[in-house]
């Protein structure tokens, strides 16, 4: 009976494991000399919109409160809000501040300093 050297059983080199990742890292070697113009617009692309959605949602929402109004509104029926965005809009240089108790009804005395 003749045993042929061809016919025995190898064992291999390296562990299962090994294999494994040596073959993942040369996949990942060649998707990355392919395709890495592709992967480096890929990310800064999404870097770009990660960062505009965060200052999109930090950002404070600007509120008009004057928009509601036209050029016929009778005074009496303007919100104290519109009146107080006007006041610190076109009179930087006197700040003034509605008390908190008026209600736009009645005469409103703006003190001279």
């Amino acid at each position: 009976m003749e045993i042929s050297i061809d016919k025995l059983p190898t064992v291999p080199d390296e562990s299962m494991v090994d294999a494994a990742i040596r073959r993942l890292q040369s996949c990942a070697h060649m998707t990355w000399r392919i395709y890495n113009a592709w992967l480096i617009v890929g990310l800064f692309i999404t870097i770009v919109l990660t960062a505009a959605i965060v200052i999109a949602i930090t950002q404070k929402t600007v509120s008009y409160p004057c928009m509601q109004y036209t050029s016929t509104t009778l005074a009496l029926s303007v919100s104290v809000e519109c009146l107080q965005y006007l006041w610190s809009t076109m009179c930087t240089s006197r700040p003034y501040a509605f008390p908190l108790s008026y209600d736009g009804g009645g005469a409103l005395r703006v003190e001279q300093q």
